[in-house]
This record gives C-alpha cells, sequence and structure tokens, in this order.
C-alpha cells in the first residue's frame, strides 16, 4: 500500500511540469464576424482582378510569458527576439468571392484551386522573430511556415505585424506575393481561353483573433 502511494506522488510530480504548461498558455481564437479581410489581386488579359474573403478561421497560442515579455515589453522593445508561438489560419476556398462581375473567373478559379478537393487555403507558422520596435501596440515579426493552396506545400518567410487591439483582441496585418504555378496551379481562364490570367498574386491580409476566455 505504502508502495503503491509513493508511485502514485512520483506520477503525479511528473505531470506537474504539463499542467503548468497547459495552464499558462494563451490562445486568440478568430473572430466569427466580418471583422476580417483578406484580398487576393492579379492580372489577366483583359483587366485587373480582385477576391475578398471576410471568412478566416484558426489561432495564434504561444505561452504567456511570450505575450507578457517577448512581444510587447517596453524594456525589451528595441531588441530583436525569437517569439515561440503557433499560428495557424484556414481560409475556405469557396468564400473567395470577385468585387465584380468577372467574366467566369470566379468559377473556373475554385477549379484551379481544386475546392473540392482542398476546400481551404492554410497556414501554419511555428516560430517567429520579432524586429526592434517603437510602439507599445504593434511589433513586426517576420515568420517561417508552410503555406499550403491546392494540396501543395511550400515553406515560406512571411511578415507581419501585430496590433494589439482593445477587447483582448490581436490583429494581424501583412501581405505577401507568389507565383501561382509555384504551388502547381493551372492558371484561370476564361471566355473559351480568351481570357487568360497572370501568373503572379499578392495576398493582402487583416486578420481578427481574439483571446480566448
Amino acid at each position: 500500500m505504502k508502495r503503491d502511494m509513493i508511485y502514485l506522488i512520483v506520477f503525479l510530480i511528473g505531470l506537474l511540469p504539463q499542467t503548468l504548461q497547459a495552464a499558462d498558455m494563451i490562445r486568440f481564437q478568430a473572430v466569427t464576424d466580418s471583422s476580417s479581410r483578406i484580398r487576393i489581386d492579379g492580372t489577366s488579359t483583359l483587366h485587373d482582378w480582385t477576391v475578398i474573403s471576410q471568412v478566416a478561421g484558426g489561432y495564434i497560442e504561444m505561452a504567456a510569458y511570450v505575450w507578457d515579455g517577448a512581444l510587447f515589453n517596453e524594456t525589451s522593445m528595441s531588441d530583436t527576439a525569437v517569439v515561440p508561438a503557433t499560428v495557424h489560419v484556414e481560409i475556405p476556398v469557396l468564400s473567395l468571392q470577385h468585387d465584380e462581375d468577372n467574366d467566369g473567373l470566379e468559377e473556373n478559379m475554385y477549379k484551379a484551386l481544386k475546392s473540392k478537393e482542398h476546400p481551404a487555403i492554410t497556414y501554419h507558422l511555428t516560430i517567429g522573430r520579432r524586429l526592434p520596435s517603437t510602439s507599445m501596440e504593434k511589433v513586426r515579426v517576420v515568420g517561417s511556415g508552410n503555406l499550403t493552396i491546392a494540396g501543395f506545400s511550400r515553406y515560406i518567410d512571411l511578415t507581419i505585424d501585430l496590433i494589439r487591439m482593445s477587447d483582448n483582441r490581436l490583429k494581424v496585418v501583412g501581405e505577401t506575393s507568389l507565383k501561382m504555378t509555384g504551388y502547381h496551379i493551372k492558371k484561370p481562364k476564361a471566355m473559351l481561353g480568351m481570357i487568360r490570367t497572370g501568373d503572379e498574386v499578392t495576398i493582402r491580409f487583416e486578420w481578427v483573433t481574439e483571446r480566448s476566455k
């Protein structure tokens, strides 16, 4: 009986660091309102085009000490700091809508992105590096992670601004350019091939998250 009690105490002590670690984690969940905005701009042989989504799921997760120290810390804002955090973003392909008449490009875009087999564009980041800043409400982070489009993933660097908002919200702002062929995407066409899209697109985003209670 005494030996069993000792084993139980040792087991519980072994769980303690994991319990404390879990308790010290902070999660920001993507908001479900229309605060977020993802915009993709491209070109075609007829005119420039834009698709917009206000749907972006996912989360940001980091240890409490990162939020309180490594990011918004007045005593170290002039320094570069490693920011261990997990960021996961999901954008439903069918939520991308053209802002005007698109001559059939929208439906062809869904096909090119293989929306049935891969219904979401995802980005997953596991570590970042905070750049020197003079603001206590906004910091710039260079992150590295996997961007997956149409089922194909590439490891990319992405520079983002983290903006601390009121009401426990954190906004992520940034942009990046990429080539569709770099993700094995066939460039969408319309009107029997008379309209062809350019290869390069620019993605701009304002993603709003809220601290979980």
